[in-house]
């Protein structure tokens, strides 16, 4: 099993190394702690920068080696934040400076990673305390590059398709890691997972425990999809936290 999470997420916290490893091998996520998941790191494919720890020579070196080590497209993102804020896609070495300014404006700290191609943006919506309630995989079809701020937020042209135009066994998979990603992580409430699917092959994106609920959100027309307005969600959400 072939899965990715997002370094800002667990590991960084977790280890303050300046180089996240991001491939994860496990058999079965349940097994795992977050610290027995460090253990199975396993292929460079991320790189973080701390600007306000490392000297220039440091920071030159790490970006010297995202740009060896890395495959095009690259993504330069701020660790902490949202929305697309932020990020760049990075198509040759001569964007990575300007990238790494726009993220610096929004973050200290960093991440150059590796982006995907000729695959599909997958999100899923968890809803509950002990008992869960899993929604269908949705899929985002954006028109261009990838799905940054504006396209979110104002042009609004990429299409949601529910459910996901996915195989029975990549459907379940998606699934069954959302539920398990949600436990790990020792969500409560309600949080969105996001995987992209590339060759049969599912990889965790993401865990968005603050997912919108705009009218173009994805969190609440999956739930819709399993029979949960948005009255009733709203009043679910409430419910759950006491």
């Amino acid at each position: 099993m072939k899965l990715v999470v997002d370094s800002g997420v667990i590991f960084t916290a977790l280890t303050g190394l300046g180089i996240t490893k991001k491939i994860l091998f496990l058999k079965n996520l349940e097994l795992y702690s977050p610290l027995q998941l460090l253990e199975e790191l396993n292929e460079h494919k991320s790189r973080i920068l701390e600007l306000s720890s490392l000297s220039k020579d440091e920071i030159e070196e790490i970006k010297k080696r995202a740009v060896v080590e890395l495959k095009f497209p690259l993504f330069v993102k701020p660790s902490n934040s949202g929305s697309s804020v932020g990020i760049t896609e990075v198509n040759n070495a001569e964007e990575l400076d300007s990238a790494i300014i726009k993220a610096k404006e929004h973050d200290s700290k960093i991440l150059i990673e590796e982006g995907f191609t000729n695959h599909k943006e997958i999100e899923i919506a968890v809803l509950g305390n002990q008992g869960l309630v899993i929604s269908e995989p949705g899929q985002l079809l954006v028109p261009r590059g990838f799905y940054d701020y504006d396209e979110k937020y104002k042009l609004g042209q990429t299409k949601v398709v529910i459910p996901a135009d996915l195989s029975d066994i990549e459907k379940k998979e998606c699934m069954s890691l959302a539920k398990k990603v949600y436990k790990m992580c020792g969500c409560s409430g309600f949080a969105r997972v996001d995987f992209f699917v590339q060759n049969g092959e599912v990889f965790i994106n993401e865990i968005n425990t603050l997912p919108g609920f705009t009218d173009i959100s994805m969190y609440p027309k999956l739930m819709a999809h399993v029979g949960i307005e948005y009255k009733e969600l709203i009043t679910k959400i409430i419910e759950l936290a006491y």
